[in-house]
């Protein structure tokens, strides 16, 4: 019985991202609010409504302070005769970035009809424009959306790529907690283009909404997240295929893939949510591996979903198949004949994928199904005559 196998190791995939990076870019952002002197008046008439709706509440919009972006000549006074002037040569004076930071400024001062007026009528199509519509977008807040208004700029979008990028910015602005939404905010976006978009960044930061919910523990992120994806596939408003792929987006950029393991394998939760396939399982199961080793192999003999053990041996016999081979020593008793056979093929096969054919075919005696250390048998052969 091989004991040990001299194979290098892998590093495990270490994924960026995840939950508690946006509570870090929530609390930057508000405490960086900033509020511009001398706004102009308002300027609305009965038939259009702006995208504040009049219910804008002072102070509570997370910013960047615009004035401290301007080049060095310019003042505080600037922007706020930049406002009252409506200076469109002044727009037209200044560079790209500039104007995407006279874009945010407009937002944060209750001036969001003066913006769009500039974006749609004063900057050509193009990358440019789309790309100030994203900062339109990503100053969103709850405090001050009117989403009827917002739905009619989008529908005024003639281009889909602006159509696009609105919604992009607007995901973005979910994803820094400053469009502090809920399913019920979702569903007033649910006629645009690419309102996945919008679900996606929202299953992220559900859990950091609920005050119930403690930051700190991964099974309660993990948990609240599928709660809210099933509750919108639950009022229609994405289809139970689409939150499927939306989940498995979010299981590969996880950096708590255990957790989800915990909730819908060993917790056994998979069964309350009609958009968890078993190609999601599979993949819940493979990424908890790479990221925590053969506990979840442990967890699979022990709690329940041993008929997910193959797809961890898998992963184990790429990225630390030493410790794989320790785990069976320790464990192969407990093993059905098929367990053990699972894991003894895939240990034979990658030691003679690594050129020890010696080890290989000590794997390959420990086989009890004759047919299948048959076949194993013929393919190192095969594999050692073309060496």
């Amino acid at each position: 019985m091989p004991l040990n196998i001299q194979v290098n190791k892998k590093k495990k995939i270490s994924i960026r991202g995840g939950i508690i990076a946006f509570v870090v870019l929530a609390i930057y952002i508000g405490f960086n609010n900033y509020s511009v002197s001398n706004r102009a008046k308002k300027g609305s008439d009965a038939d259009s409504r702006d995208l504040s709706g009049n219910n804008r509440i002072e102070g509570q919009r997370p910013s960047r302070d615009v004035e401290s972006q301007r080049g060095q000549n310019d003042g505080p006074s600037d922007f706020s005769k930049f406002v009252d002037s409506r200076d469109v040569e002044y727009w037209r004076s200044r560079t790209p970035d500039d104007r995407g930071d006279l874009i945010e400024g407009l937002c944060n001062s209750n001036e969001t009809e003066f913006a769009i007026e500039l974006i749609l009528e004063h900057t050509n199509p193009g990358r440019e424009r789309e790309a100030l519509l994203v900062r339109l977008g990503s100053r969103m807040t709850s405090e001050d959306v009117d989403p009827l208004r917002l739905n009619q700029l989008y529908d005024s979008l003639e281009f889909v790529s602006e159509r696009k990028a609105l919604v992009s910015g607007l995901a973005d602005a979910i994803g820094m907690l400053s469009y502090k939404t809920d399913v019920d905010g979702l569903e007033n976006f649910i006629k645009l283009t690419d309102f996945k978009k919008l679900v996606n960044s929202y299953i992220y930061v559900a859990p950091l909404l609920d005050v119930r919910v403690n930051i700190k523990d991964p099974i309660q992120i993990a948990d609240t997240s599928l709660k809210a994806l099933d509750e919108i596939v639950r009022r229609d408003l994405i289809s139970s295929k689409e939150a499927s792929d939306l989940y498995m987006d979010y299981i590969k950029n996880s950096n708590e893939p255990e957790a989800i393991f915990r909730q819908l394998v060993t917790n056994n939760q998979k069964k309350s949510y009609s958009f968890v396939s078993q190609e999601m399982i599979v993949e819940v199961v493979k990424k908890a591996s790479e990221a925590v080793g053969v506990k979840i192999a442990s967890s699979l003999l022990e709690k329940g979903g041993r008929d997910l053990l193959d797809s961890s041996f898998g992963v184990l016999v790429e990225t630390d198949p030493t410790a794989l081979n320790n785990w069976f020593q320790e464990n192969k008793n407990r093993l059905t004949p098929n367990e053990g056979d699972l894991l003894s093929r895939r240990m034979a096969m990658k030691s003679a994928d690594g050129g020890d054919m010696e080890t290989a075919k000590e794997w390959t005696a420990t086989i009890s199904n004759s047919e299948v250390r048959r076949l194993l048998e013929d393919s190192i052969l095969d594999a050692e005559k073309t060496k």
